[in-house]
């Protein structure tokens, strides 16, 4: 591979843009995730209070790479998922989005999946529509900003953990339509009232436990005997309570509910004590190394989610998570080894053979790399990512052909991808087609006018071409844009060679290899240069 490029190509280009941008109260609409990315990025940073509106139509597969560019810009959003394609929010959609503060789901919708919205800590508010039936497990667990829901009378069952340690929600009216309560499923919630209707059949276990606001419980009906298991776990310090009203509690956790009203007195120091269930205490683990990761604490987090999947061996989120740590500390083997965990658990899950690639990608191990991004693109083949990561990988074995053509997807899939077009750009320049090189270049250039390596890498082509007036333009932007670039200096440092300006040129090599000690080819043609000065 030309070592003129190398400095330019393998990591994953950034776009910075410095032109002024105006915060927009007007909602944006959006064809796919990588345009909703782009815009994103050109905004300027704003509040939980003052979201940027988005709406988009969208098909469930796009689901996880709209929250994934949400997550990577880090602008708040409020989003309006528009149109009747979605039937359901799968599994892990918006999980761990932590920017989307609001959403509006269409009417085509009959499903929330598990752990759809889990993690989502800005999310204040959801419309959830009548036609959806089912709220799957851990939903919206960990959404601690979430302060109420109405859930629709169209629901019939709500998985467990479904509402998990979500603080701040002080109320929920639950629909007559429920019979359905499942483990845990409001469990460290702010709930103040609950009031259980008639319809209700079963509740399982703990699903109220943990809840320390929790002050009055009205039952509308009788839960069915046998179904009702330590729904609002034991008390402790219970003797300062009336004897009977102890006895009731006591009566509601061994046997069943039965109807009337239930309060707590005024004053009363005592709390829902938590479950002895490892479920729930892995849980607990797992949002304390949650924490520890959005800290950047890594090796603590490492150690907590440990535990979590000690406490349970099928806890996929705790793998994700700890895989992530492991990765950024550069520790690829135990980052792959947990993603492997995630695809035994989900085998379908998209995202984890996508990862465990760019892990594979990062360790070198390109050909393991490749074959993810092929499961990947399997599962979804509209998973534009995966393509383009296809193409860099290779990009470095060398294949210039099959990287084009995984570009080419890349660009079918979004027109206005500019890394793509770069880096195809560069497999042209590779194949010796320079025509097509410059093309990519004018293109890239063209979608963001402050892409610094397009420049470079479009003024090296106007010097092989003998355009040194072109080139000299090019580089010189280039260092504009980046008054560091290394590889700018020396490319100019070579048409200042060229015209016969040794002064420059010298001038140009020695910043060249200040930058960067260890590029062979300055100091060779500073060498050269102060020869040709000195005659």
């Amino acid at each position: 591979m030309n070592s003129k490029y190398k400095a330019v190509i393998f990591a994953l280009a950034v776009i910075i843009f410095f032109s002024a941008v105006t915060y927009t109260t007007s909602a944006q609409t959006f064809n796919n995730a990588d345009e909703l990315k782009e815009y994103l990025n050109r905004q300027p940073a704003n509040s939980p209070d003052k979201p940027i509106k988005v709406t988009m139509t969208a098909n469930a597969p796009m689901l996880e790479r709209i929250a994934a560019a949400i997550n990577s810009a880090g602008k708040y959003v409020s989003l309006n998922l528009s149109g009747n394609v979605l039937t359901s929010i799968p599994d892990n959609a918006f999980s761990k989005c932590i920017p989307l503060t609001a959403i509006t789901i269409p009417n085509s919708v009959t499903s929330i999946d598990t752990r759809a919205f889990s993690g989502c800590t800005g999310l204040t508010s959801i419309t959830i529509p009548t036609s959806v039936t089912n709220i799957g497990d851990r939903a919206f667990s960990g959404c601690t900003n979430l302060t109420s829901i109405t859930i629709p009378n169209s629901v019939t069952s709500i998985g467990e953990y479904a509402f998990y340690e979500c603080t701040r929600l002080t109320s929920v009216t639950i629909p007559d339509s429920v019979t359905f309560i499942d483990f845990c499923a409001f469990a460290g919630s702010g709930l103040k009232n609950i009031t259980i209707p008639k319809s209700v059949t079963s509740i399982y276990s703990g699903a109220f436990s943990l809840c320390t606001s929790l002050i009055s419980v009205t039952f509308q009906g009788t839960i069915a005997s046998g179904n009702f298991y330590n729904v609002f776990s034991r008390w402790t310090n219970v003797p300062s309570f009336p004897g009977d009203l102890r006895e009731k509690f006591y009566a509601l956790n061994e046997a069943n509910g039965t109807p009337g009203t239930y309060t707590r007195p005024n004053g009363s120091s005592n709390t829902w004590t938590l479950l002895d269930s490892g479920a729930v205490q892995a849980k607990v683990q797992f949002d304390q190394g949650v924490e520890y990761y959005n800290k950047r604490d890594y090796d603590r987090a490492i150690t907590v989610f440990t535990e979590a999947i000690r406490l349970n061996a099928n806890n996929m989120e705790a793998y994700v998570y700890r895989g992530y740590a492991y990765a950024v500390k550069g520790d690829y083997d135990k980052a792959i080894a947990d993603y492997n965990q995630v695809i035994r658990l989900s085998p379908n899950f998209t995202g984890a053979y996508y990862n465990r690639g760019v892990f594979y990608y990062d360790k070198g191990d390109y050909d393991r790399a490749i074959t993810d991004f092929n499961q990947a693109i399997r599962l979804d083949p509209n998973y534009t990512e995966a393509y383009y990561q296809r193409g860099t990988a290779y990009i470095i074995k060398g294949d210039y052909d099959k990287a084009i053509t995984d570009f080419n997807q890349a660009i079918r899939l979004n027109p206005n991808y500019t890394d793509a077009y770069f880096n195809r750009g560069f497999a042209y320049r590779e194949k010796g087609n320079n025509d097509q090189a410059l093309a990519d270049y004018n293109q890239v250039i063209r979608l963001n006018p402050n892409f610094t390596n397009a420049y470079n890498n479009r003024g090296w082509l106007y010097y092989l071409k003998g355009d040194l007036d072109r080139a000299m333009t090019d580089f010189n932007q280039t260092l504009r844009l980046n008054p560091n670039h290394a590889l700018a200096y020396k490319n100019r440092g070579r048409v200042y060679f060229d015209r016969k300006d040794y002064d420059k040129a010298i001038a140009d090599f020695e910043k060249a290899m200040q930058l960067d000690p260890n590029e062979p080819e300055s100091k060779q043609f500073l060498q050269q240069a102060r020869q040709l000065r000195g005659r």
